[in-house]
């Protein structure tokens, strides 16, 4: 690589691309590598040092600044992005000299950072082009170029089985063998541990401040420096399903769609719903507009700029009209850049784009506006949506979900009425599809995962540890409360506290405050046999 620079590299993934890339969705059809396997492993090996000098929350301002969605090994909408927003010289060969770091922030104190959200691996057929275009790019300009981390940067979801497109691991094998395709493996996941978490972008001469994250938040974060305490470099966070390190990579806003429908006083009561379980993913939380008004005023922020979900058009605005009024800025926004992702959603990609303006979308491609078109796409994107939804839960959820939602569950634990009407109205009618379809996916993946599954023990020790937070051994009354609130049907804070007290004391068989493994595993064993 050196003595190529970027705009080398740049140029050859653009004809790689131009060829037909690295191949189809189906994970069967045979893959080609736009990258050797050797210097893909070194620049990888570049980056996460200097990605490991970084704080899990960046402070970037600048006039100008360009945040990228999720990529999902998305080849070609990265080189979009590149050509289209990176205005610093790319041929620059003294970047890559052996003996440099990165590059000198005097070639390019001027130019507009980009700011990735994160998802840059699985689905897509490149994610090993993508990450060597990224890492070369960071090492290149380390002071403007930002790579944030996301849920797929995990030792769980790069090693899943995908019903469209391919994970990371597989990818890494197809195209390198085992030997070679394992050393870029273990380079990846080094690199992703080092990612960090969070970027607030402030544009220059502006009280205006954006925090930019993969997922979004929690009531587990009511401050960032509740981020900045993260231990963010331990390998333990793939199998975590509880936390703030969790939510902020898993968790979703509300969704609104139905919102329009209710009357003003259930819409009213809607905007003060602020948290609930996020039974689609596993882990996380939807947050709602009160919860996230309540963030922004307390750290002194204007919004929330994330990933993690599809938008058809690549950019969606959340809870910013409030009927009586539209706000100036959207408390939330989502943004994603990979087209067509996994080749049957239809969407178009977006970035955004930061000054102090405020947030403003930029298309990565044309869309026709015409009234069929536009339905069409809504119905290929609903459908893709729906067949996809098994996808994106949590891995480590699985053996919880499988032991805990069971009838005993559902009617000793979890007995709960709605938070409101607003909820009942809104959060079932704009989940009720994507939920059915989502359930009988899961009946059909769970059982296959009980046929399958490893030792009982050794799932349960994994769910375990996870609830555990100060991994003292032990689970608390505290953690059991904070674990129950996760979980998919969410009660006002009365009824939860409620439902925690009883599953403690069912638990805690030798009344001795803290609920030790076996009991714990023998609790989960005598409600799934409570429901055969």
């Amino acid at each position: 690589m050196d003595g190529e620079g970027v705009g080398g590299l740049l140029e050859r993934l653009e004809e790689f691309v131009g060829s037909g890339g690295g191949g189809g969705w189906d994970d069967k059809c045979e893959l080609k590598a736009g990258v050797g396997s050797d210097a893909l492993v070194t620049w990888l090996n570049r980056c996460t040092e200097i990605l490991r000098k970084e704080p899990n929350v960046l402070e970037i301002s600048s006039e100008r600044m360009i945040i990228v969605g999720d990529l999902h090994g998305h080849l070609m909408d990265l080189v979009k992005v590149v050509n289209s927003f990176v205005d610093f010289a790319l041929n620059d060969a003294n970047c890559f000299s052996s003996k440099s770091s990165g590059g000198t922030s005097a070639k390019y104190k001027s130019c507009s950072p980009l700011i990735f959200l994160g998802d840059y691996v699985d689905r897509g057929a490149e994610s090993c082009e993508v990450l060597a275009l990224l890492s070369c790019l960071k090492i290149a300009f380390p002071d403007r170029i930002f790579l944030l981390r996301g849920n797929h940067e995990s030792r769980t979801m790069v090693q899943k089985t995908y019903k469209e497109g391919r994970s990371f691991s597989s990818e890494c094998t197809q195209k390198f063998g085992d030997v070679h395709g394992h050393s870029v493996l273990n380079a990846g996941l080094k690199w992703f541990d080092a990612l960090p978490l969070v970027a607030i972008a402030q544009p220059k001469d502006s009280a205006l401040r954006f925090w930019c994250c993969h997922g979004g938040i929690s009531p587990k974060m009511a401050s960032v420096e509740i981020v900045h305490k993260i231990e963010r470099f331990s390998a333990d966070h793939s199998g975590i399903i509880a936390g703030p390190f969790c939510d902020l990579i898993w968790s979703d806003p509300l969704d609104e769609s139905h919102a329009h429908a209710l009357s003003d006083k259930d819409f009213a009561e809607f905007l003060e719903i602020d948290f609930m379980g996020n039974p689609p993913r596993g882990c996380g939380y939807f947050y709602g507009y009160a919860l996230v008004e309540e963030f922004l005023r307390r750290n002194k922020l204007t919004g929330i700029v994330r990933g993690h979900q599809v938008p058809l058009r690549g950019y969606r605005e959340h809870f910013r009209d409030h009927r009586v009024r539209k706000l100036e800025h959207p408390p939330v926004v989502t943004l994603f850049t990979a087209s067509n992702y996994c080749g049957t959603y239809g969407n178009t990609g977006a970035v955004g784009i930061i000054t102090a303006d405020g947030i403003q979308p930029v298309l990565l491609d044309e869309y026709l506006e015409t009234e069929e078109d536009e339905r069409q796409a809504e119905v290929q994107y609903r459908k893709a949506m729906e067949d996809d939804a098994v996808n994106e839960i949590n891995p480590a959820w699985n053996r919880l979900k499988l032991l805990l939602e069971t009838k005993a569950r559902l009617n000793a634990v979890m007995k709960a009425s709605s938070r409101s009407n607003a909820m009942a109205n809104v959060v079932a009618k704009s989940r009720q599809s994507e939920a059915d379809n989502a359930e009988n996916a899961l009946k059909e993946h769970f059982q296959t995962q009980l046929n399958e599954s490893s030792d009982v023990d050794d799932e349960s020790r994994r769910i375990f540890d996870s609830i555990d937070l100060d991994r003292n051994g032990s689970l608390s009354a505290e953690e059991v409360s904070i674990f129950l609130s996760s979980l998919p049907i969410h009660a006002n804070t009365t009824s939860r506290t409620n439902h925690a007290h009883n599953w403690f004391l069912n638990m805690d068989k030798n009344k001795d405050g803290q609920i030790h493994f076996q009991e714990f595993a023998d609790y989960l064993a005598s409600i799934a046999l409570e429901d055969e």
